[in-house]
């Protein structure tokens, strides 16, 4: 399967640190091939600098999310944040609801997260959202039975959800 240049660097750097695969020049043909077997293996992976996560739904086995940038408030005022590479640039999030394995979810220092569906989610133990500047609406959280480890902060939730079912559901991954 053929993938983008910014996916590929980071599933052949998770694949070489395993040793599944050998290093290669970016230029070399074969690196931004893979196989679904490699793919399959891969379980976790961490974007930094990313313009888009459609291609993620070639991770079958994918259980761990981590989209981070750098903090927002750290950056130089002056600087033109669409031309910032500390900073994730996914304007589309609406393919995490199609990763039904995943299990941990974090999405730290976002500017263009508005909306996140968590409706397929149901395997999701751990959510981390932290200072997301535009994310206002979670869909599916009150839903989650499996969570166990929640933490929320510097979002500017506008939402509403059954915040009683949530605690309901949260308690129940102690069980």
């Amino acid at each position: 399967m053929l993938l983008s240049y910014e996916v590929s660097i980071t599933a052949n750097s998770v694949l070489v640190k395993n040793g599944m695969r050998p290093k290669m020049s970016i230029l070399d043909n074969r690196y931004r091939n893979f196989t679904d077997e490699e793919l399959a293996v891969i379980e976790h992976l961490e974007l930094n600098n990313y313009t888009n996560i459609e291609e993620l739904v070639h991770f079958p086995n994918l259980k761990s999310l981590v989209i981070k940038s750098s903090n927002y408030n750290d950056i130089i005022p002056d600087v033109d944040y669409r031309e910032c590479t500390a900073i994730n640039h996914i304007e589309n999030y609406e393919q995490l609801s199609n990763l039904s394995n995943l299990e941990e979810l974090v999405i730290e220092n976002d500017l263009y997260i508005e909306k996140l569906d968590l409706t397929n989610l149901n395997k999701l133990r751990k959510l981390h959202l932290i200072n997301n500047a535009k994310l206002t609406t979670i869909v599916g959280l009150e839903d989650i039975e499996t969570l166990d480890d929640v933490l929320m902060y510097g979002n500017p939730f506008s939402c509403k959800f059954n915040i009683n079912k949530y605690a309901q559901n949260t308690s129940l991954a102690y069980r």
